[in-house]
C-alpha cells in the first residue's frame, strides 16, 4: 500500500454488508465478528498491487496470502472500501 497503489474489490451484496455491520449489535463474539469480516475480505479482493516491506508483490488473499500480515491501517482501509460504495479505491 502506498501512494498510487490500488485494490479492486468484488462488490459485496447489501445483505452481506448489513450483516457485517449488524454483528456488533447482535452480541456476537469478537472472534465471530473477526472471522465474518475476514471471510468477506478474502472473498472480495480481486486484484491489488500492494507490496511487502521488502517491495515484493503480495499475492491476493484468495491465492493464499494471510490478511493477518497486513497493518491495522491497511485492514481499516480495506474494510471501509469493502463496505463503501466504490469497487476500486486508490490511496
Amino acid at each position: 500500500m502506498g501512494e498510487g497503489s490500488y485494490v479492486v474489490l468484488h462488490p459485496v451484496k447489501y445483505k452481506e454488508a448489513r450483516a457485517a455491520l449488524r454483528m456488533a449489535e447482535d452480541g456476537k463474539s469478537d472472534v465471530e465478528k473477526e472471522e465474518h469480516v475476514n471471510s468477506l475480505l478474502r472473498n472480495s479482493i480481486v486484484e491489488w498491487d500492494w507490496v511487502d516491506d521488502d517491495g515484493e508483490l503480495l499475492p491476493v488473499p484468495a491465492d493464499g496470502f494471510d490478511i493477518d500480515e497486513l497493518y491495522n491501517h491497511e485492514i481499516t482501509f480495506l474494510i471501509s472500501a469493502l463496505l463503501g460504495t466504490e469497487q476500486e479505491q486508490k490511496n
